[in-house]
């Protein structure tokens, strides 16, 4: 909440807010909590496990089914230098 208003993000050379980031996602004050983050884990025996392919691994870590959130959240190649990543 305290951050909606920074510019986390640069989409086709315009700076994006992080408000606009959640809107985008369809997420709002209520749905930000970690049950509803959407980034489920399997671990498997190594041949369909999360950990094991990263294709998976890509897709299960997306917060709430969002490649924009997780450019924000979990990469250090951002507006923020990873400022989230950190935390």
């Amino acid at each position: 909440k305290e951050d909606a208003e920074l510019s986390v993000l640069e989409v086709d050379s315009q700076p994006m807010k992080l408000r606009e980031i959640f809107l985008e996602a369809g997420v709002d004050d209520e749905d930000l909590h970690s049950a509803k983050l959407g980034m489920g884990v399997s671990m498997g025996d190594g041949s369909a496990d999360t950990f094991g392919r990263f294709d998976r691994f890509n897709l299960k870590y997306n917060p709430f089914g969002n490649e924009k959130l997780r450019t924000v959240f979990l990469r250090r190649e951002n507006m923020v230098d990873g400022r989230y990543l950190a935390k």
